[in-house]
Order: C-alpha cells, then structure tokens, then sequence
C-alpha cells in the first residue's frame, strides 16, 4: 500500500501494473527480504559506546513525539513559503 502511495495509484491500479509488467516474483522477494530483516531488527541489541543497551522503542516514542510538536508548532503561511521556496 505504501509503494501504491508513493506512486500515486490506488493499490488495485498497482497491483494490476505490478502483474502486467511481471513484476511478482520481485515484489515477492522484496517482501520476504523486508520479514527477514524484521526478524533480525527485532532480535539484535543496540548498545553505545560505553555499552549501555539503548532501548530503541523510548526513543521512537520520543521522535514521533518531536516531530508531532513541529508539525504543531508550524503555520500555514510558514508552510505555504517553505513549498515556494523549495
């Protein structure tokens, strides 16, 4: 759904491009690619340099949390200028 998105088709007109130009069997591997390296992602441990374990769930918690307040924090008109200028 995410990729349908980024492409700006519905999932159905994606899933439809994706059989049409016999992309499956790549889809299918990019899948099982992404589950396998969930599963190592989820198993390892992060530590930092004095090898303290960093809990990485309090600080996802913390940069949703970050960002929330800036999207708050931001105004239309600072929006509208930022897309001008960029």
């Amino acid at each position: 759904m995410r990729r349908a998105a980024s492409s700006g088709m519905s999932p159905d007109q994606f899933a439809q491009a994706v059989v049409e130009g016999g992309q499956v069997p790549l889809l299918v591997g990019e899948v099982a690619r992404g589950k396998a390296l969930a599963v190592v992602v989820e198993k390892a441990t992060v530590k930092d340099t004095n090898g303290e374990i960093i809990d990485l769930d309090d600080e996802d918690e913390e940069s949703e949390a970050e960002a929330t307040e800036a999207a708050a924090e931001e105004t239309p008109a600072e929006t509208a200028e930022e897309k001008t200028e960029g």
